[in-house]
């Protein structure tokens, strides 16, 4: 029997309140002193190890941003890494003609599960894919991990295989869980999480070192964390890490914007491929569904 199996996951997203300007070029691509510490960064170490990974860029940004989330979203393609669709949907008031504040009983948590408001949700950030790679997309992850009856509908009536925004702890509690099939026939790639403990995220401060003789501990908890895994779910089960386009950035304990340069994260996440993957495959969310 092979290795067990992991999806290196990126949420690509520029989102106004973790920069102070210039959001598409510092959260995205992390334009710090001349230098790059995002996407692109992440896509040369994993290169380095042979590993694929997928970036889930936030087409609702294109009502910010216009051509610039476009722009992110081809340059993905181009260097062959696989690309998904995110999608924070509280962005798109205009589009589906609610704005959040319409009435106190109805907000934007509550498109998810409208059909009608899924419909034109999934359809606008289909489109904008689309534009970058002229197919349809396999995989969808919601913004807060939120989805409902209506996106899940919208999803398969536009041609997607899977959904990966069942989190078990966010934004409601739902049973732990490994990859299933809904009614419907999409598949369900969950967020990785064990019962009590929280999810395989990158930027976690228990799998977040401080300096670099941290390393090896931090590679142990992970090694530690992914044996519990499939020990729990199977050797057959589909783990999730996460990371985020800004994940090479330090968060300013005075701003609380993404502004500095993190290069300790960037020399770990070379650490971590080359440790991790003599333990588990990488593989991308399309050779997931494919192989499901």
């Amino acid at each position: 029997m092979g290795k067990p199996k992991c999806m290196l996951t990126v949420d690509v997203e520029a989102l106004p309140r973790r920069a102070a300007s210039d959001h598409v070029d510092t959260l995205i691509y992390g334009r710090i002193c001349e230098r790059e510490y995002g996407i692109g960064k992440m896509m040369d170490i994993a290169d380095k190890h042979n590993v694929k990974m997928t970036f889930f860029v936030d087409f609702a940004e294109c009502e910010l941003y216009g051509d610039k989330i476009i722009d992110a979203g081809r340059y993905i393609v181009s260097r062959g890494h696989d690309m998904q669709v995110h999608c924070h949907y509280d962005l798109l008031d205009k589009i589906v003609g609610k704005p959040s504040w319409v009435t106190m009983s109805e907000n934007y948590y509550s498109w998810c599960q409208n059909e009608n408001d899924a419909r034109i949700m999934i359809g606008y950030v289909t489109e904008q894919y689309m534009k970058c790679t002229g197919r349809v997309p396999a995989a969808y992850r919601g913004g807060e991990f939120r989805f409902g009856i209506g996106v899940l509908k919208a999803l398969k009536e536009n041609g997607y295989k899977a959904d990966l925004s069942y989190n078990c702890v966010r934004p409601e509690k739902l049973p732990v869980n490994r990859q299933f099939l809904f009614e419907n026939g999409i598949v369900e790639l969950p967020i990785s999480i064990l019962p009590a403990k929280e999810s395989f995220n990158f930027n976690s401060p228990a799998l977040e070192p401080s300096v670099e003789s941290d390393f090896e501990t931090v590679i142990r908890e992970y090694q530690k964390l992914f044996d519990e895994y499939y020990n729990y779910y199977g050797d057959d089960a589909v783990a999730t890490v996460l990371m985020h386009s800004w994940s090479f950035l330090k968060q300013s304990q005075k701003t609380h914007y993404f502004e500095d340069e993190n290069d300790l994260l960037v020399r770990f996440f070379d650490y971590f491929l080359e440790i991790m993957n003599e333990k588990v495959e990488f593989i991308s969310v399309l050779d997931a569904v494919t192989q499901i």
